[in-house]
Order: C-alpha cells, then structure tokens, then sequence
C-alpha cells in the first residue's frame, strides 16, 4: 500500500531527506549542509522504489500520494540560524569554546563556508594588500578586518553596513570579492537599490544568505526603506512566487560599493 511503501521510503531517508515546514520544500543533507531538493527528485526516488516493489504497475496518483505521505513522515522544522555555531567544510565550530565538532544532521545548518577550519593558517598577502590599499592607515585596516569578521560570523545585531566609496581602482570591488570568496559566492547576493526598493520578489533572495553586495548604488535617487529595515534587524516580506508570504529577518551584512556618496532620498 501507499502507506507501507512511504513508512519503508521514512527509514531509509531518515537523516538524509527532510520536509521542511517553513520553506514548504523538499532539503537534503550531505556533509553538514541541508540544501533544497526539487520534488522532481524526491519522486524518482519513489519511483525507483515502487518500480522494485510494485513491479512498474502503479500510476501517477498512487506516486503522488506516497509522497504525500512522506512529507509528514519526515516532515521538520529546519533552522535558519545556528547561533554560536560556525560551519566549515571540515566541521562545525563552536564560537564559545572555539573547538572543532564533527557534523551531524541533528546539527542543522543551510549555508557553509567553502574552506576547511584551520586555526594556524596566515594570510599575509591579504594583510599586506589591505595596507596598502587604504596608504597604511592601520586604524581604516583594522575596520575593514573587523567587518570581514562581522560578515563570517553573521553579526547583524551590530545594525550596522559597510559602505565604500572611491573611483575605480581604489580597492572597493578588491575587497569586496575578498568578503565574497570569504563567505562564498553561493551564500552571497548581488542586488542595486532600484530592485531592492521596487522589485516585490528581491528580498526573498536573501533567504539563508550571508552576504548582501549593493553596487551602481550613486545612481539611485529613491527611498531605502528596504535597507534600513534590513540593516535595522527590523521584519521585511520575502515574497515568492506561488508561496506563502512570510516576514523575517534577513540574516545579512550589507556592503555598499559607490563611486562618490549615494545621493538616496
């Protein structure tokens, strides 16, 4: 029966597949990291299985109910945020105690960072280039380090964004893909304001992201509404297409890249 099948497809993707309530999506985990499946995928699955078990007799009905009942066998909520928490290629640190702890499912997470944790490891290249894009004003290198840190460890509650300014080839988008190939181009979004402020669907982008990188930001003359709440920790609507509309708080640092000040409303 659709039943039987579903509780047999339970145990084996126990650990493996989730249906997570709040996305209303199919997440699959491998290596620390739940990331969205396609339903397409779950259903081959089912498929596969009901081809072994029912021989290929069955039809479309009979698949979509078993995985109907799947998603409330292995339905759950899975976190957004992990605070304290820290995920990295070769496990998940504990900011509190800074120690190493290998990665588990009942420890979810749905972003990483794409680099092994290595306490020892330098950077000296990237320290030299920072002094000497900023003409060795140590105090301006140690702000951009500590936003560098800010961005990692997600620190939203500090309320506050990093904005650059300059003409081409002072070090703005430099130090901007530094931040991106910090935390990932997978866990960074790209946006102006025009689409910020105007587009309805732009802030569900920001759903599990790390990183949001304004640029052409000098030319938009409207209101922020959407950066100051997102800045503010205030609720914004992440609306989807054919979605529930849900309010949260977008768990983003933000970095503006202008070439003379952002003349917004």
């Amino acid at each position: 029966s659709q039943a039987q099948i579903a509780a047999a497809l339970a145990k084996e993707y126990a650990g493996r597949f989730a249906y997570d309530l709040s996305r209303q999506a199919w997440m699959s985990y491998d290596n620390g990291l739940w990331k969205p499946l396609e339903t397409e995928r779950v259903t081959q699955q089912i498929m596969a299985c009901m081809d072994t078990v029912l021989q290929g007799d069955y039809t479309w009905n009979t698949c979509a109910g078993v995985e109907h009942l799947l998603r409330a066998r292995l339905a759950q909520t899975v976190p957004l945020e992990t605070p304290d928490w820290l995920p990295f290629q070769n496990g998940a640190l504990c900011l509190e105690t800074m120690t190493l702890h290998p990665h588990r499912p009942g420890r979810p997470f749905t972003w990483q960072l794409p680099h092994a944790y290595d306490p020892l490891a330098p950077c000296p290249q990237t320290q030299a280039w920072l002094h000497e894009t900023v003409g060795g004003a140590h105090d301006q290198v140690q702000v951009l380090r500590a936003y560098a840190k800010a961005v990692v460890t997600r620190r939203v509650d500090l309320q506050r964004y990093l904005e650059t300014l300059g003409p081409g080839g002072t070090g703005k988008g430099t130090y901007t893909r530094l931040l991106m190939a910090l935390v990932g181009c997978e866990n960074t979004v790209a946006t102006e304001l025009k689409h910020l402020e105007a587009n309805r669907f732009e802030l569900s982008q920001l759903r599990g992201k790390v990183l949001m990188v304004i640029t052409d930001a000098e030319r938009y003359s409207g209101p922020v509404n959407a950066l100051k709440a997102i800045t503010g920790q205030d609720f914004v609507r992440m609306e989807e297409k054919f979605k529930a509309q849900r309010t949260e708080v977008a768990p983003v640092m933000v970095v503006v890249a202008a070439n003379e000040p952002v003349q917004s409303a």
